[in-house]
């Protein structure tokens, strides 16, 4: 037995030791974080055995203990004889007796501890071979943490297993990557560098168009990394495309709309190159991961028609034998590939649980794949398992130098899985749920939306120039929803493209006024694109005081500006009333429309009413001026007497208070009488 202390400082320096031959398999002994392992786990460091090796387990509480927590580490005695009983061991379910072999001590403040297990205290014969149970008890966690290690086969199989995997980018609006986000994807360490690998190391990769497509749109100005990686990428012997952005296929599938392909890739000068750049190097038919979503057999066979689908045998409805069989599976008269549920199940928690729990479920995978290549050693089975999108690419490199490091497994390829003999199956139709149904929803809408801005488009003049950046970003945004509940998508799509949908308006003023004939109607016209429009105006007049012009006036309004348009108007009556305008395409789709209001007054109109008032004024002038002269003059004469005058003046004054005073005074009163 080993006690907590020397033996587990010699534990961590043997694990230190080790990490260059162990490679990705070896866990780092720095002490985890609660991020890495939220949850109690254990792993071997090592998930398969050679005859006389230490077994070196790490154990793990995913939080930093605020005191020493005691560990007891026990292993089964004899190899698990049957899927059944390791599916029951996995799930948590039975208590089958183990044999202590250690005991350690995770010290206050740490989250894990390594304790080696010398070989020589396994309760392990020379001849045992097979999965063995693998536990820990720990002071403070009420059940018993459980695992898997695998003693190496003496020979079988081999079992093969094809890995899928698709790549990922960052989302993007545009529907293109830029030269920085290119450069951090595909330098070492970047996300498309490590799923690259994955690639390399004999996965099935599933390449992005958005990858080709970016290096086209920035020419010269490309990483030359990125071109590197893409000629890498070429030269691997599975590549599959996938959906423009990494979209989800079972979305796109499930709205029920045709998706239009790019028009072209907007090219560093301005130009729009052909869409044929963004194509990818594939040697197989498409992969589509349904592994997790809801199927009925319309949406099965929708998939099959063009791609290789990978089903979950939980959604299969199949008699078997004891055996594990091969992955091709003939359902509903569609050709799958079905990945074993409970195999598909530890891959994708060998791929994206992290930490100690990453390396379990490696472990526990390994176990598996021993179990049932234990079942008919003879016999060479073709299975599958399609690694999530969120996989995380060490944790499958990982996986894969798992796979290598021993005889009895071995990788292999899609086609091969296919070229196997087909059993036949029926699918177990499942409902879709809210969620799948909002994503389809969301994508129905995002295409509604660019075939109404793409409707105006195509009327203009050199359409692709305009139609091809909407492609863009429509993929970009279908892919952005479609993987995520992200119904910001749809709204930002929408903003994108609205200059597109009503690119010239009519900028509306106040009332005009026309007058005299002929006259002008000044109309100003805005373009919201960033190339010159060309559209027709016309007008229809709601009163009969203007006439206008039948025929529409085309004109070019210059990218991004403004033009004035003057229209003749004929003043035929005076008069107020409405002048409707409408902005079009040549072809005649209407972009916007305008009412004005107009006040109109005829020319001869005018030139009478002038006339008429500048004849009142000077006729009143005239008199005003002619009775001042008048009175000026007999007053000097001596015919007018001013003070005769004023008492005239102060006389009509005072018969004027008397009349007032009369009027308003009371019936009662008796002066009224």
């Amino acid at each position: 037995m080993l006690a907590a202390g020397g033996r587990v400082r010699r534990a961590l320096a043997i694990t230190i030791a080790s990490l260059g031959a162990l490679g990705g398999l070896a866990i780092a002994p720095t002490a985890a974080t609660a991020a890495d392992d939220p949850d109690p786990a254990i792993a071997a460091v090592d998930p398969v055995l050679t005859a006389g090796q230490d077994l070196v387990v790490r154990v793990s509480v995913g939080t930093n203990a605020t005191e020493d927590l005691g560990v007891d580490l026990l292993v089964g005695s004899r190899a698990v004889a049957t899927r059944s009983a390791l599916t029951q061991w996995i799930d948590g379910e039975g208590s089958p007796r183990l044999t202590p072999v250690a005991t350690a001590t995770i010290p206050a403040g740490s989250s894990s501890v390594d304790v080696t297990v010398p070989a020589a205290e396994l309760p392990w014969s020379s001849a045992t071979s097979g999965a063995m149970l693998l536990g820990a008890d720990v002071d403070g966690v009420d059940d018993r943490i459980r695992s898997l290690v695998t003693l190496d086969l003496p020979g079988g199989g081999p079992t093969s297993i094809a890995l899928t995997m698709q790549t990922t980018t960052p989302e993007t609006d545009t529907g293109l990557l830029t030269a920085d986000e290119l450069e951090a994807a595909v330098s070492d360490g970047g996300t498309l560098a490590q799923q690259l690998a994955v690639g390399q190391a004999g996965a099935a990769l599933g390449i992005d168009p958005i990858v080709p497509a970016s290096i086209a749109a920035l020419g010269d100005d490309a990483p030359d990394d990125a071109v590197a990686w893409l000629q890498a990428a070429t030269a691997l012997p599975q590549t599959f495309a996938l959906p423009y952005g990494g979209a989800d296929p079972i979305a796109i599938a499930r709205a029920g709309v045709a998706v239009p392909g790019l028009e072209g890739i907007p090219g560093p000068d301005g130009a729009v190159l052909p869409a044929t750049l963004a194509e990818v190097p594939t040697s197989i038919a498409p992969v589509v991961d349904a592994t997790q979503s809801s199927l009925d057999a319309a949406l099965l066979g929708q998939l099959g028609a063009a791609s290789t689908v990978v089903v979950d045998t939980d959604d299969l409805d199949e008699t078997l034998d004891s055996r594990t069989p091969d992955a091709h599976a003939v359902v509903g008269g569609v050709s799958v590939l079905a990945a074993d549920a409970e195999l598909q199940r530890l891959v994708r928690e060998a791929v994206t649980a992290g930490g100690v729990a990453s390396s379990s479920g490696i472990a526990s995978t390994l176990a598996l794949l021993a179990t049932i290549t234990r079942e008919a050693p003879s016999l060479q089975r073709a299975l599958v398992a399609a690694l999530p999108v969120d996989a995380d690419p060490v944790a499958a490199l990982a996986l894969q130098e798992a796979i290598g490091s021993v005889a009895w497994l071995e990788q292999t390829g899609v086609a091969s899985a296919l070229a196997q003999p087909a059993r036949t199956a029926e699918l177990v139709a499942s409902e879709t749920t809210e969620r799948e149904a909002d994503a389809a929803a969301r994508i129905t809408s995002l295409v509604g939306t660019a075939t109404a801005a793409e409707s105006i488009a195509t009327t203009l003049e050199d359409p692709a120039a305009l139609v091809a950046p909407v492609r863009l970003q429509l993929s970009a945004a279908i892919a952005a929803t479609s993987r995520a509940d992200d119904a910001d998508a749809v709204t930002r799509f929408a903003e994108l493209v609205a200059p597109l949908r009503s690119p010239v308006t009519i900028v509306e003023g106040g009332e005009t006024a026309l007058l005299g004939s002929p006259a002008e109607l000044q109309v100003t016209l805005d373009n919201a694109l960033d190339v010159d429009v060309t559209v027709q105006l016309t007008a229809r007049t709601g009163t009969n005081a203007v006439s206008l012009p039948d025929e529409p006036i085309e004109i070019v309004v210059p990218a991004a500006g403004r033009v004035r348009v003057p229209m003749p108007v004929d003043v035929v009556a005076a008069g107020s009333g409405i002048i409707r305008l409408d902005v079009s395409t040549p072809a005649g789709v209407s972009l916007d429309t305008a009412v004005l209001r107009v006040n109109a007054q005829p020319a001869f109109e005018t030139i009478l009413l002038v006339v008429v008032c500048l004849a009142a004024a000077l006729l009143l002038g005239f008199g005003i001026l002619r009775s001042v002269r008048n009175r000026r003059a007999g007053t000097a004469r001596g015919d007018i007497d001013p003070r005769t005058e004023q008492i005239a003046v102060a006389d009509a004054r005072d018969a004027a208070a008397a009349k007032r005073a009369s009027t308003h005074r009371p019936p009662d009163d008796p002066g009224a009488r």
